[in-house]
């Protein structure tokens, strides 16, 4: 019945078996996913980014997103677009000398001017854009300790990407926002249901099929 793209990190990865599930339970509504995911990549562009006490945003996978996005769109000819946030954009990048995060006026009008242009290679596709909230998270740290030692999971982080993501969308009208993160505080067991969700930042099959759902 259609074609999905679907875009960003190892989150919007964790979605792919919701859709397999739809298909399986609705075969005359299926509908093809392609996705272009590459896993602690910003969207925001690739690194450095310390996040979680690594460094992450560097490699060759993350380099390459962007300029591979356009060719990949056009192969997938998709009906509509959904763009996952992940993680990535969460962490600490280095502009003008200082090391900001979302929440920084600084790092926010950086990353509004980023994701301002993704958004426009995404509306060069010519059909509608789908951005998801992200949820929040608790990213286990590199070393030692546990999730509270992680900066990068201050909510305060995660709602202030997703104010930003809404002010993007809100911009053009090809593009929409589904709230996956208040999705995920309206689970059952709470938005970190171990059922649900995976590592404190993915779904887990069971979460991606409530989620494409």
């Amino acid at each position: 019945a259609a074609s999905i793209a679907v875009v960003g990190d190892s989150l919007a990865g964790s979605l792919t078996p919701g859709f397999e599930a739809w298909n399986a339970d609705h075969p005359d509504q299926g509908v093809r996913v392609a996705a272009h995911v590459a896993s602690d990549c910003p969207l925001s562009g690739p690194g450095p980014v310390r996040l979680a006490g690594e460094t992450v945003g560097e490699d060759t996978t993350c380099i390459g997103f962007g300029p591979r996005l356009p060719p990949r769109l056009d192969a997938a000819d998709p009906d509509v677009i959904v763009v996952v946030p992940g993680v990535g954009d969460l962490g600490e990048r280095e502009i003008d000398r200082q090391w900001v995060h979302a929440g920084d006026p600084v790092y926010d009008t950086w990353l509004r001017q980023h994701l301002d242009d993704l958004a426009d290679t995404l509306s060069e596709a010519g059909v509608p854009v789908v951005w998801a909230t992200t949820p929040h998270v608790r990213l286990a740290p590199a070393g030692e300790g546990d999730w509270t030692s992680v900066d990068a999971n201050d909510p305060a982080r995660v709602d202030r990407l997703n104010e930003i993501v809404r002010q993007v969308a809100s911009d053009r009208r090809d593009m929409s926002v589904v709230d996956l993160g208040a999705w995920a505080q309206r689970l059952p067991r709470g938005e970190f249901a171990p059922g649900q969700r995976a590592d404190g930042r993915d779904l887990t099959e069971d979460g991606a099929v409530r989620a494409a759902d």
